[in-house]
């Protein structure tokens, strides 16, 4: 099965309001040049298919450059000890670590040992943008006997071959095909079910999926990226295949009913070679000399595409029951709770972080804000979420942390009360309850104003760094202040149409936003927070846009499970990610002493694409 190619294009632009003379923006990336990187390293490995085999065997070899799609010069190791029965094939694709999308490019080969013995594949070399990289080595311990696992199998040559008078739409029908497995058929609302897609073959294939499953009325979780997934071998009905994996994901269903999952599609190019081409050689060595040879040999092949889909299942999804508890919000799964307060002194009129953990296993990515019921002499600002979870087991583990930022108005003692979550358990078939103690703390009087003297010492050992400081401080502040005039000086001067980012985000609400709303039309306001350097309106209302826009297009409420009313929308996975990213930069925004132009260039490029 070939990799699946795809190709991935990045276009820049930078708004005209930032369109100031050459030496001030060298200036302005050296100052932070130290600090900011754009660009993945360059890494070239090597990697084969096993470190030990026998004579018989096939050893693949690959060859991988991440993060350059500038490759002038790719130059193989000699082979020695081996023969190379393919390659070398290239192909080129991305794929998704730890949240970052990595481009690659990659070279393999097939290859036969010609001796026993443990053998060297040396490193290769590649030209990048006119520099030179080398890969790793590898060894290879190659064996007379016939490895356990890997022996050539005569029934899979076979299924290579065509004979006269065979059918070739039976010998395709009973070799390849796509599967689709579930771990159960039956569920609950919010208790999740794990499908698997996968092609089994024992053909000669080129493969890609045509058509992905869309899972409507599911929330979906991938659990594996098949693009660094190696393929395996499977026993089905006491055959041998190669199995490729094309999708594993965990479903969380939305609502009860009977739901047929989404077939995949894929197309397969396969190749035969007719038996009375293939000569004296009647072996798998020979098998494949024959396809290797098939450009000058096209009367003894035989091409055929065809696309497979999936075998449909069925899915029974059985509401909750209904005796749930009035508070009872959507938790499925098992939960515990914990309410934690920051350690040290607090004040009258201190801002505090009360942190509520709910932690388990369930469908954690719909949680909402549990409700707490606030003293009066505290103040409840709009809660920050972090998530600690691991997708990759069903149902999702870990935790989701709740952190409220509360404004202390009386001195004395103040008790927070338990904080609850009630959930339903799948696995008992009964509602729970989950309970934080109460947290209990003492509050000081207010600080008095006073006026700090700050006098730096004569002689200590750090002295010249903290010179260092403060003529860096002074630097960095003498740019910016440069910066700021030209800015301003360039913005009264030139009268240029304004496509910048800003602008464009304006005009796209003047379309969404009705026209009673303009005269307070918020993204105007965005525009003058920004202009201004006031971060914090900034995001503020770059919040409310963001919120606006939810409750009027899809009736969705910020201050509730607003996740789950875009879902039940039909909305795209992807764009709630985006959403929630954007949300999750506005309320750390609160904390944050310092926020980049170009951090809000780019929420404001992303608030555009979301609500064009």
């Amino acid at each position: 099965m070939e990799t699946i190619s795809l190709s991935w294009h990045r276009n820049f632009t930078f708004p005209d309001f930032l369109n100031v003379n050459k030496t001030i923006l060298i200036l302005f990336a050296l100052v932070f040049l130290h600090v900011t990187s754009f660009a993945d390293e360059v890494r070239f490995t090597l990697m084969v298919s096993s470190q030990k085999i026998s004579l018989q065997d096939y050893l693949q070899v690959q060859f991988t450059i991440e993060n350059s799609k500038k490759v002038s010069q790719f130059v193989p190791p000699p082979f020695k000890n081996f023969n190379v029965m393919e390659g070398p094939d290239q192909a080129s694709g991305w794929s998704l670590q730890d949240g970052v999308l990595k481009e690659y490019i990659s070279f393999s080969y097939l290859l036969k040992a010609i001796r026993p013995g443990r053998i060297l594949i040396p490193s290769a070399t590649v030209k990048i943008d006119g520099k030179t990289y080398r890969s790793n080595n590898a060894w290879v311990d190659v064996i007379n006997a016939v490895y356990p696992g890997q022996t050539e199998d005569r029934s899979v040559m076979n299924e290579f071959i065509m004979k006269k008078g065979e059918s070739l739409q039976k010998k395709i029908s009973n070799n390849i095909f796509v599967k689709l497995d579930v771990n159960k058929k039956t569920c609950f609302e919010g208790e999740p079910l794990v499908a698997t897609y996968k092609l089994y073959t024992r053909l000669k294939s080129e493969s890609k999926v045509t058509k992905r499953p869309s899972f409507n009325g599911f929330s979906v979780y991938d659990m594996v990226d098949p693009e660094r997934e190696e393929s395996g071998r499977e026993i089905y009905n006491g055959k041998e295949y190669n199995v490729y994996l094309l999708r594993k994901v965990q479903l969380y269903p939305l609502q009860s009913g009977s739901f047929e999952l989404d077939a995949v599609e894929v197309e397969n190019n396969l190749t035969f070679v007719k038996e009375e081409s293939m000569g004296s050689d009647y072996g798998l060595s020979g098998l494949l000399q024959s396809l290797a040879d098939h450009n000058g040999n096209q009367d003894g092949i035989i091409r055929e595409t065809v696309t497979l889909t999936s075998n449909p299942v069925k899915v029974e999804v059985k509401p909750l029951p209904q005796n749930a508890a009035p508070m009872f919000n959507g938790a499925v799964g098992q939960f515990h709770i914990n309410t934690r307060i920051a350690g040290g002194k607090i004040h009258k009129n201190d801002v505090v972080d009360v942190q509520v953990e709910i932690s388990g296993k369930g469908n954690f990515p719909v949680l909402a804000p549990p409700s707490v019921q606030w003293p009066d002499s505290l103040e409840a600002y709009e809660s920050t979420v972090k998530e600690q979870f691991n997708k990759f087991v069903s149902p999702i583990s870990g935790a989701k942390i709740f952190t409220y930022p509360l404004s202390v108005r009386r001195e004395g003692d103040i008790v927070i009360p338990p904080v609850s979550l009630y959930y339903f358990d799948p696995e008992t078939g009964k509602y729970g309850i989950a309970s934080s103690d109460s947290v209990k703390f003492h509050v000081d009087p207010a600080l008095a104003a006073t006026a700090v003297k700050t006098t730096l010492p004569l002689k200590t050992e750090a002295t010249g760094d903290i010179w260092k400081w403060i003529i860096s401080g002074i630097g960095l502040l003498t740019v910016f202040g440069g910066l700021y005039l030209i800015l301003r000086q360039n913005h009264n001067v030139n009268v240029v149409p304004d496509k910048s980012p800003l602008r464009q985000v304006a005009t796209a609400a003047d379309q969404q936003l009705q026209p009673e709303t303009k005269e307070e039309d918020l993204l105007r306001q965005i525009k003058m927070a920004f202009e201004q350097g006031d971060y914090h309106l900034f995001y503020k209302q770059v919040n409310n846009v963001i919120n606006e826009w939810m409750q009027k297009k899809y009736g969705a409420n910020a201050s509730g499970n607003w996740e789950n009313t875009l879902q039940m929308a039909g909305v795209d996975s992807e764009l709630i990610r985006q959403i929630a990213a954007l949300k999750k930069d506005a309320a750390m925004a609160i904390y944050t002493p310092f926020i980049m132009d170009r951090k809000m260039i780019e929420d404001l490029e992303s608030l555009q694409k979301i609500i064009a």
